[in-house]
């Protein structure tokens, strides 16, 4: 099981492409009109990679506070340097009060439910990885079936109070997934393969999950939102896509042209992170413009035009984070921050 999880950066590029195609405003036809819609489920297979990435790093070393260490060290940066920019930016135009600034500088303005924030991902993560020595702690104590059962129905009801609460509910409802990452996690340590009854399994999984959600999309449609329905059955289909892009990795890595392309999709999983708080301001910032052509051909023209300027942002991004980096070590040891 252990070769699945070698392409777990694989998980996060093509959950990254999911979601910038979600994201942006191409004009596509079925059925890809309809694999776009789905698109915010991205986020779903980034939360249980990252559910994966916490167990095996909490199995290093359990000591929670470094682990926050090393999740601040791996996403402060890199968070910094582009809310910074983002704020300044909105500060300008939109004439942000004191105490949006504050919540977004900390990462928390979403939890506010007061709008003014940059991304509900962002305070969702916080949240995560405050849980994540928790969740371990519970993944490795619990191992009858039942009890995991028991444990998945006590995260949705969680998400019980927060219904008709956007800011909280899009957050609260990926907790179940997040949590699905450790447990997946656990069964890897193991030196069983996978057999050929749970891929099955978990492709039949994915299957479920996508039914589940045609059929609330037609006879359902008024709750989607507004309850949470939109997000439940990806906790079916989140750990079978990565398993079933797995199973697929390790089918054709040996094939020259599908060793360029998993290349690429690891590269962009490596800096999923970054290309998630570049692209966000900037079709934030784009869409009204793009929006503004008549031709199809035009829009679509543009919004390929955006890909190259999120590659730039990224490299930028990157490169503002390590400037940052090298600033904090030459601070005093007051940081007891050490960046390797």
């Amino acid at each position: 099981m252990r070769t699945l999880l070698r392409h777990r950066n694989v998980w996060l590029g093509c959950a990254m492409l999911w979601i910038i195609l979600f994201h942006s405003g191409f004009e596509l036809q079925n059925p890809l009109l309809y694999f776009k819609e789905l698109g915010y489920g991205g986020v779903d297979l980034c939360l249980f990679a990252s559910g994966v990435g916490c167990y095996f790093s909490l199995e290093k070393d359990a000591d929670p506070l470094r682990f926050y260490k090393r999740r601040l060290v791996r996403l402060g940066p890199a968070y910094l340097c582009s809310i910074l920019i983002w704020l300044f930016c909105k500060t300008r135009t939109a004439g942000f009060p004191l105490e949006a600034v504050i919540g977004n500088l900390l990462g928390i303005q979403s939890l506010t439910d007061s709008g003014n924030d940059f991304n509900w991902y962002i305070s969702a993560l916080l949240v995560f990885y405050l849980l994540a020595p928790y969740l371990k702690a519970l993944a490795d104590r619990i191992n009858h079936p039942v009890g995991h059962i028991l444990t998945f129905c006590v995260l949705l009801l969680l998400s019980v109070p927060f219904w008709n609460a956007f800011s909280y509910i899009v957050a609260v409802t990926r907790l179940p997934v997040f949590y699905a990452g450790f447990l997946f996690a656990k069964q890897c340590r193991g030196e069983k393969p996978l057999g050929s009854f749970h891929i099955f399994a978990y492709i039949l999984a994915v299957f479920a999950g996508i039914l589940l959600l045609y059929l609330g999309q037609h006879f359902l449609s008024s709750l989607l939102w507004s309850h949470g329905l939109s997000w439940y059955p990806f906790l079916l289909i989140a750990p079978g896509l990565c398993v079933l892009i797995s199973c697929l990795a390790n089918a054709v890595e040996n094939l020259r042209p599908c060793q360029w392309l998993l290349s690429l999709l690891a590269f962009l999983g490596k800096y999923s992170f970054e290309i998630y708080l570049v692209h966000i301001p900037l079709y934030e910032a784009l869409t009204p413009w793009i929006d503004r052509f008549p031709s199809a051909a035009e829009k679509t023209l543009l919004w390929f035009g955006t890909i190259p300027l999120i590659a730039l942002g990224c490299a930028l991004l990157r490169f503002a984070s390590k400037a940052l980096c090298r600033a904090a070590k030459r601070l005093p040891s007051l940081i007891p921050i050490s960046i390797r």
